[in-house]
């Protein structure tokens, strides 16, 4: 597998692989697949990104869309999705596809000095995003991860950001929603006064 910043040449790949997904946190997105595309291929704003994996052979496995804010050192999840593998076990590997892509996420937010990250679980056991988290050494060493808002079902975020998501599926959540926040452990940031 390998990870870069989504191209022009993706975008088929892109609306195939969104198109597969029928549910997000619970939520039937079918009427909403073609939005979640066009913003993984939309390249209009500097500070929102999609990272692609791509199998050896060049098929997209799996994306993450990011944003990072313009004067904070922070960065969202926005969303992502997998490629269910036939024949293959049914959380294992999409896990380890969205992983990969993390562990391109966190270099590149890290590059940009951007060093806690927020994201959004369905209930407190996670689901297949939590699990990524959860599974992901480089996350797990180098990060601290906490609660910061619970949403019941039908409730929205107090920071306008989390809403995202829900602002595209335009409908709130049917299941519970946990926003989390990653942050980099101090030993693992910059010292500023090194140089």
């Amino acid at each position: 597998m390998y990870t870069r910043f989504y191209e022009d040449k993706d975008k088929d790949q892109i609306f195939d692989l969104v198109r597969s997904h029928e549910k997000m946190h619970g939520v039937d997105i079918t009427r909403f697949r073609d939005k979640f595309a066009e913003s993984l291929v939309d390249t209009s704003n500097p500070n929102r990104g999609t990272i692609c994996v791509f199998s050896n052979t060049d098929d997209l496995l799996g994306t993450v869309k990011v944003s990072w804010s313009e004067n904070l050192p922070i960065w969202l999840v926005d969303f992502a999705f997998s490629r269910q593998l036939m024949g293959t076990n049914s959380n294992r590997v999409p896990i380890e596809i969205t992983s990969f892509g993390f562990d391109f996420a966190v270099e590149q937010a890290e590059k940009r000095n951007k060093f806690d990250f927020y994201y959004a679980v369905r209930d407190k056991t996670g689901g297949r995003l939590q699990n990524v988290i959860k599974f992901n050494p480089k996350i797990q060493e180098r990060y601290e991860i906490t609660d910061v808002e619970v949403l019941e079902p039908g409730k929205i975020s107090q920071y306008a950001s989390f809403n995202y998501m829900r602002a595209i599926l335009q409908q709130p959540n049917r299941k519970t929603v946990v926003i989390k926040q990653a942050h980099l452990k101090p030993e693992f940031r910059p010292n500023p006064w090194s140089k």
